[in-house]
């Protein structure tokens, strides 16, 4: 919850944040205002400092729609064109569990938190990309992506650095286009993480709970 009776935010912050409705009826905790400080500073901070002209903007948006789900459709078609059939189902039921795992975490955390998105409560912020569900925090899309692309990583090292950066990006341009704060992506990082280590364990134990399917 954004407190209205914060004097802590730098004197960069518009105005329009003392109009911001609260999400709740009760007190936030001191760090989690601390954060909500720290996310409206970036937040505004980005996009006073990236000017990006309409053409590239549209572009940017069509890149950050990619991060929707379709690159990694792209992606298995190219590992179903050069994997062996078999090795490839390995590796896309691995796959599955690092999201398994991500959704068990994204969905309860979604609806227990529900933090509402920039765009619904700071003034003149519009949603320039769809959001894919009502609720902010965590970023689903750094969370399943880095699941899933650290989980392809682990059989390619060579995709580590590429596979860091497309979320990093994805999640700065959400921002910015007005769908999440600075800890949505943070917190979904560090649980997409966690859910690629989770999706390691589950993948082990499939063959001993599940032999017919690996």
């Amino acid at each position: 919850m954004i407190n209205l009776d914060d004097r802590n935010l730098s004197d960069s912050v518009p105005a329009e944040i003392k109009s911001i409705p609260a999400q709740n009826d009760l007190r936030s905790p001191y760090l989690w205002k601390q954060i909500e400080s720290i996310d409206l500073k970036f937040f505004y901070f980005l996009r006073r400092s990236l000017l990006i002209a309409e053409p590239l903007r549209r572009k940017l948006k069509i890149f950050v729609r990619i991060g929707d789900g379709w690159f990694w459709a792209f992606a298995a078609l190219c590992l179903v064109s050069f994997l062996p059939w078999k090795q490839f189902i390995s590796v896309l039921i691995h796959c599955l569990s690092a999201v398994s795992i991500s959704l068990a975490c994204y969905w309860p955390m979604k609806l227990g938190i529900r933090r509402i998105r920039p765009f619904e409560v700071l003034g003149g912020v519009l949603a320039e990309v769809p959001p894919l569900d009502r609720y902010s925090f965590p970023s689903g899309h750094t969370m399943n992506n880095l699941a899933v692309g650290l989980t392809l990583a682990y059989y390619n090292a060579w995709l580590g650095g590429f596979i860091i950066l497309l979320p990093a990006l994805w999640g700065i341009l959400r921002i910015y286009f007005g769908v999440h704060y600075l800890s949505d992506i943070v917190g979904g990082a560090i649980l997409g993480i966690l859910s690629f280590i989770g999706g390691i364990q589950l993948f082990h134990w499939l063959p001993t709970a599940l032999p017919w399917l690996l």
